[in-house]
């Protein structure tokens, strides 16, 4: 068996995410986080993969090793590893099902016909990419395959379902990408991760992705707008002279409504858009462009500004308290917000700006929530929406649908019990949340799109993403949650299908501060042994841990990391406050800066 390395142009490698941290850990495996170069500057040459057939005499053991050598070419391609199977198998075999990432095979002859292999599960993507970390400390196994004697030599006779590749492989040849869905109300675009091999056929596969509709944990929360049968013929080639996409639908897209029009072009220029290198996308049915209302023929993502799922500029802004009173922190300087809130009597806790910067939420004493518009001139123009005796109220946030949500902490029964609430000028009302019931929160954070909770909780007894670890994870436990709302996209109904990511193989632990830097990932300040917390970004899909600012880990040492903000939007800056009321800032080159007019500035926090 011979492989054929060839260099070939790629116009399709994916897109990766600035590299606003320095180290990267992909495929988590065991041992602590690895800092290595990121992948943000992909490579503009991608080596193809040309696996040869079976050769002629070949024995059983032979055989497997061509058909594991076969699995891994470029693009991704199952046509020669077909080739090692009898016949009935190569008919049968179905490697689209799953797709499992291995640690290096060992490959033993037995007897009879019969060759085994053996290596450890590290994760697996599902037929719609979905990926799942293998649980911590799981063995190695051991796969037998059959063979027989054909016309042309051995053959393998019962291949598993599933592709069967190495972490290598798969860390060179696969990207995260995300298919976008509308939520219930059809307002905003909601984000579900997938896993995807790079190619001639990305588009096509990311198109596909979106007709398909959501992947099953967020089925009946997002949708998209053409059924999943208008996917048969679907084609969407990159056009190498000008990098546009030109998506070719059937006639099924001439039955959508204008509003239908619009949100479908808006989820695949959302989705295309992460490719690398291309420059728009062209939506047609037969001969003609899809009539979507108000838009050019060739569209890109800045043509849906209204859809984002991160939420608008204005979550750029940096708000912090300074001596009781709500302050806006600029680079060069600090100024109390005009009126009420920015005054030192309210003497305000944690706080939430809204969005749309109409109004504020701050928890007082610990015991009031209250409410008030942003421009305030007056206490009487605030009021009280929540009050406790024997509790404690944190975290409040306002969501994308201008719903205020906070965390209640009762002191009795022990241990602690906690409870999340939405609140109104009615008061406050706690949401059905499943398992997070009983897992004592500590903190918690809406993602931007409204559609997940992110969660630190100290104890934690539900599932984790790809199965339950070994070991126990170290507390808290990051876990992630769907917000289940009604028909019309708003009324928050019920929190469900929570799952903890397992962090315990990285080395990570201590985690505090949680939130959305991006609608699919959480930013939390954590430590690995006796480290100084550092800043870092974890995937909710548990394929992705980067972080530890390698130039600002002295600077954190010393200073004593006690908040994370971010926004992930653009212009928004990643901030660390400590526990003396400093505020730092991480630039462009992944550098820690003082910002010498911020002092004794607590909770900084950018706009819900």
């Amino acid at each position: 068996m011979s492989l054929r390395a060839v260099l070939s142009r790629s116009a399709l490698s994916a897109v990766a995410s600035a590299a606003l941290l320095a180290g990267c850990v992909s495929v988590p495996d065991t041992g602590p986080v690895r800092q290595v170069a990121p992948r943000g500057a992909e490579a503009d040459f991608l080596v193809q993969v040309v696996p040869s057939g079976p050769e002629p005499g070949a024995g059983p053991d032979e055989i497997v090793r061509g058909w594991l050598t076969a699995m891994k070419a470029f693009p991704v391609s199952t046509e020669v590893a077909r080739e090692f199977l009898t016949d009935e198998a190569a008919q049968t075999w179905s490697p689209e099902r799953r797709t499992g990432i291995h640690t290096p095979f060992t490959v033993v002859a037995k007897d009879s016909g019969v060759v085994q292999l053996r290596s450890r599960e590290v994760a697996t993507l599902s037929v719609r990419g979905v990926y799942r970390q293998t649980p911590s400390g799981a063995a190695q196994r051991a796969l037998s395959l059959r063979l027989k004697q054909t016309g042309t030599g051995w053959r393998i006779v019962d291949p598993p379902n599933s592709l069967l590749i190495s972490s290598q492989f798969f860390d060179e040849y696969f990207r995260p990408f995300n298919l976008y869905f509308f939520d219930s109300g059809g307002r905003a675009l909601i984000p579900d991760p997938v896993w995807m091999p790079l190619g001639d056929q990305l588009p096509t596969q990311l198109v596909r992705g979106v007709l398909a509709g959501p992947t099953p944990w967020l089925k009946s929360q997002a949708s998209t707008a053409l059924s999943a049968d208008a996917a048969a013929d679907v084609s969407a080639p990159m056009r190498s002279s000008d990098g546009v996409v030109d998506v070719q639908l059937n006639d099924q897209a001439e039955n959508l409504s204008a509003d239908q029009r619009t949100q479908l072009a808006a989820q695949l220029t959302w989705t295309l858009a992460q490719i690398t290198g291309l420059a728009g996308v062209r939506i047609q049915v037969g001969e003609s462009d899809l009539d979507v209302p108000d838009a050019e023929p060739v569209q890109t993502a800045e043509s849906w500004p209204a859809f984002t799922p991160s939420g608008p500029a204005a979550r750029a802004l940096l708000f912090g308290i300074r001596r009781g009173g709500l302050t806006l922190i600029e680079s060069r300087d600090l100024d109390s917000v005009n009126g009420w809130w920015g005054k030192p009597a309210p003497k305000l806790g944690e706080f939430s700006v809204e969005r749309t910067l109409q109004r504020v939420a701050a928890v007082v004493g610990d015991r009031h929530l209250i409410v008030g518009p942003y421009n305030a001139a007056e206490r009487s123009d605030v009021r009280i929406w929540h009050q406790v005796d024997d509790a404690r109220l944190s975290d409040p946030q306002w969501d994308r649908t201008a719903q205020l949500w906070a965390l209640q902490t009762a002191a009795q029964p022990r241990p602690s019990t906690t409870s999340l609430l939405v609140a109104d000028r009615a008061g406050a009302r706690p949401v059905p949340m499943g398992r997070l019931a009983s897992a004592a929160i500590s903190e918690f954070a809406i993602s931007p799109d409204g559609a997940r909770v992110a969660a630190l909780v100290r104890r934690w007894n539900g599932p984790y993403r790809g199965g339950r670890p070994a070991s126990e994870e170290r507390s808290p436990v990051l876990v992630i949650a769907r917000v289940v709302r009604g028909s019309d996209g708003q009324m928050v109904r019920r929190i469900d299908r929570a799952y903890g990511l397992p962090l315990r193989q990285t080395g990570l632990g201590d985690l505090a501060s949680p939130t959305w830097v991006t609608p699919t990932e959480v930013g939390v300040l954590g430590r690995i042994g006796r480290q100084a917390p550092q800043v870092y970004r974890v995937a909710i899909d548990g394929s992705d841990v980067q972080g530890a600012a390698l130039t600002g880990e002295a600077l954190l040492g010393q200073v004593g990391a006690d908040e994370l903000a971010d926004a992930g939007v653009v212009n928004a800056q990643t901030v660390i406050g400590t526990r003396s009321g400093q505020l730092f800032v991480l630039n462009s080159e992944s550098e820690w800066s003082r910002l010498q007019t911020a002092t004794r500035v607590k909770h900084p926090r950018h706009p819900d």
